[in-house]
Order: structure tokens, then C-alpha cells, then sequence
């Protein structure tokens, strides 16, 4: 008769346990959100402004590898030693406006980091036709 008790404090302590290794996925994710101004001249786009800043969303959001727009507006966040941190993100370029460009961050950067935000616009063949960076504080 003992055996019940027994199980009963053995699930227990599993379940309490298990969740502890849980409790930070739940607190949520790490991202980057880009704001940027886009307008033209000469038929051309001009990137007229970037604002960068670190947010954090709910655990079950995604932001990572979007498909490849063309025309498209890509983001591409990396480190002062060239390394790339975020996932492969693009919006469809629809002319001069405003944009908004969320991405994952792949690993955790220290407080205080500099980072580059790297705006470009493609065609529709997936050529370059305009290009900015900004390098960012990484703070929240």
C-alpha cells in the first residue's frame, strides 16, 4: 500500500523538475525589429532611415527564413567581427514607405554589444539597387 504514495511524490518531484528546464523557453525569444524609411529618387530607392532595437515576443512566434522576395527589402544583423546573428528575413519591395523587418536572433549577444544592421533592396532579378547599414547598441 505504501507503493501509491511513493509514485505519487516520484511523478511529483519529475514534473516539478521538468519544469524548471522549460521555464525559459516560455519567457519568450530574442529579436531584432528594423523600422525603415524608403523613398525614391529617380525612379531609384533611397533608404532614408533605419531604427533598429532589441524586443522580445512570445515563445510561439516565429521570425526566421522567410522565402526570398523579389522585389525585396532583406535584413542581415551581424557582429563587429562579421558574423551573421539573425535568420534569412525579407519583405516584398512596393515602392517609397515604411517597413517593418522582424528577425530571430541565433545566439545570445552580450549587453552592450555593437552590432551592424544591414538594410538592402533588390529587383526582381535579385539585384542590389540600394544599400545602408547602421551599427546599433545592443541594449534593452
Amino acid at each position: 500500500m505504501r507503493f501509491k504514495p511513493v509514485l505519487t511524490v516520484f511523478l511529483l518531484l519529475i514534473l516539478i523538475i521538468s519544469s524548471f528546464g522549460c521555464a525559459e523557453k516560455l519567457q519568450g525569444k530574442t529579436v531584432i525589429k528594423v523600422n525603415i524609411i524608403i523613398t525614391e529618387n529617380n525612379n531609384r530607392p533611397v533608404i532614408e532611415d533605419i531604427q533598429a532595437s532589441k524586443e522580445t515576443v512570445g515563445p510561439l512566434q516565429e521570425y526566421k527564413d522567410t522565402p526570398v522576395n523579389t522585389p525585396g527589402v532583406f535584413l542581415t544583423t551581424t557582429t563587429m567581427e562579421g558574423r551573421k546573428i539573425d535568420y534569412w528575413v525579407s519583405k516584398p519591395y512596393t515602392g517609397p514607405g515604411e517597413y517593418e523587418i522582424i528577425s530571430e536572433i541565433k545566439s545570445d549577444q552580450p549587453e552592450g554589444s555593437i552590432l551592424m544592421v544591414t538594410i538592402k533592396v533588390v529587383n526582381k532579378d535579385a539585384n542590389v539597387i540600394a544599400k545602408e547599414s547602421k551599427f546599433i547598441d545592443w541594449v534593452d
